[in-house]
This record gives C-alpha cells, structure tokens and sequence, in this order.
C-alpha cells in the first residue's frame, strides 16, 4: 500500500456508526476526470437527473457494504496482496441504464488486468468475511444518476485511462448527497 492516510473530498471516519461503508475504485487523474465530466453533458438538461459531479467519478472494482474494523484491515491486506501491472483502459462508448436510471460510460474491451483485479479482490474479500457480488463485472463510470429518458447521446471520442493504482474509498450517504475519502492506495507493479 502506497498511503494508507490518503484522503479525498468528504468527512472523517463515519460518525455514530461502528462501521464504514466502503469499496475499491480506480480513480481518474484530474485530465481523465475532465474528459469524463465533459461526456457527461446530457445530463446537464435531463431534469430531474443529477449529474456525477467532477471530483466524485470514479470506476467502482467492488462494493464491500459496511465492514467492521477487522473487515477493512483484512481487505486492506487482500489488497496489498494483488500483484498486477498496470494497464490502459480505453472508455470508448456511453451508455443509459433506464432500470437503474443511470447514464455511463465505458467499454467492452476490458483489460485483462482489470478483470484479474476485480476477481482477486471479490476472491479474496471473501475469507474476510465480506459477501462480493453475484453478477458479472460491468466496467463503467457513472456520469449521471435518476436519468429517467434516455439523453441523445453521441459517439464519444476515446478516452485512454493509464491505470497504475487502485483504491480504497469510504462512502458517507448525506442529505447533499455521497461524500468520497480514500483510506489506502495500491500501485499497480
């Protein structure tokens, strides 16, 4: 783990609550995350939707739910056990979801490493005693939420996302909405 005290937009530690919501991600530098904000525009008109906003996209690996102490430390060192390059990820395509009222983006040519990533963490999380998803992996950001008509969306120009690094990120649900805090952070060899 490269930083175990990294720390991003939203509150300390889950008040109140003897546990913490979290989820492994691969967060975007700050050019991916622009082009990524700049997909999103559809979402601007769409009322009632709500757009992503800038600094909180993100492409989730795993949910892990509300873990305990000995839970996140035990994710913590499945982490630090995964030994996989880096790669690029290509977000080539955007999409809606009218069930989940979701537009995002994404791609159906997934890297190998990524797919190796998340079948290492939701494998190991296991023994940590931390139930991982039964559907397939779908790799994609979400842009925009309660999109209820799908947006006239256009082809989207390639984005190319070197991933070198994972993360772990707590999860505040909020009136305002969700607040995002990295605790740790993994480079990719």
């Amino acid at each position: 783990m490269t930083n175990t005290n990294a720390s991003h937009a939203g509150p300390g530690p889950t008040q109140g609550h003897p546990k913490q919501r979290l989820f492994f991600a691969l967060w975007p530098d700050e050019v991916v995350r622009e082009q990524l904000y700049a997909v999103g525009e559809p979402v601007s008109w769409a009322r009632p939707a709500k757009r992503v906003p800038m600094e909180k996209l993100h492409l989730t690996l795993t949910f892990l739910g509300y873990v305990d102490e000995a839970q996140r430390e035990c994710a913590a060192r499945v982490a630090g056990g995964i030994k996989e390059s880096g790669f690029t990820l290509t977000i080539d395509q955007a999409g809606h979801w009218s069930r989940s009222k979701i537009l995002w983006a994404g791609t159906d040519a997934m890297p190998p490493g990524l797919l190796a990533i998340v079948a290492q963490l939701r494998n190991g999380l296991a023994a940590c005693g931390v139930k991982s998803e039964d559907r397939d992996y779908r790799c994609h950001v979400t842009l925009g939420r309660n999109v209820r008509r799908k947006p006239v969306l256009t082809a989207i120009e390639a984005i190319r996302w070197l991933v070198d690094q994972f993360v772990l990120v707590e999860s505040n649900t909020l009136p305002q909405g969700a607040q995002y805090r990295i605790i740790g952070a993994w480079d990719l060899v």
